[in-house]
């Protein structure tokens, strides 16, 4: 099935469209995966019917935790995604008195190889799809009041470097609404 956030935004709609659903769904339907929904079922603005489509055809998310694991009395996870095609990553919250900061993957795996970063042990796979940055930090429990640094080489100082949504804000480039800590 086809993760719903790899859709663009004319896509989800005519598939809305195409269950007999109005374009203004899309939005309602962005919203809830901003807000980390982890299920259609739990979009109770949206009609039972609609729901119990998008859980037939799509997926909310594409990532699959494998292990989560707290540092520092719980104001740090690290959580290892399993992605489609069998690569892994890992997004990491790390909670301050005055902010918390995400740090997700943009690749997986990496050719620097950096010893502090678990992406950085594995070697380099690929680069992410923009969906699959997103979805990394729309999780449900993540929290974070900023904005999110990718986790890999920047394409300014390695020209090798080209995920998908680079150079864009990840969030913009799905159109999802900017979210606050809890």
């Amino acid at each position: 099935m086809t993760p719903v956030l790899s859709l663009t935004a004319s896509d989800l709609e005519r598939w809305l469209q195409d269950h007999d659903a109005p374009a203004y769904r899309r939005q309602q339907i962005w919203t809830w995966l901003a807000r980390g929904t982890a299920s259609f079922d739990a979009m109770k603005d949206l009609p039972k019917a609609l729901r119990n489509a998008l859980e037939a055809e799509l997926r909310v998310t594409s990532l699959r935790p494998i292990a989560v694991s707290r540092a520092d009395d719980g104001l740090t996870t690290k959580t290892l995604y399993e992605l489609d095609g069998g690569h892994s990553v890992e997004a990491v919250v790390m909670r301050y008195s005055d902010r918390s900061t995400l740090c997700i993957s943009s690749q997986a795996g990496c050719p620097i190889g950096c010893p502090f970063c678990a992406t950085g042990k594995f070697p380099f796979g690929r680069n992410l799809k923009a969906h699959e940055i997103v979805e990394q930090a729309r999780r449900p429990g993540s929290a974070w009041d900023q904005p999110a640094p990718h986790r890999g080489v920047d394409e300014r100082t390695h020209p090798s470097h080209r995920a998908a949504g680079r150079g864009k804000n990840s969030r913009d480039s799905c159109d999802l609404p900017a979210r606050r800590a809890r």
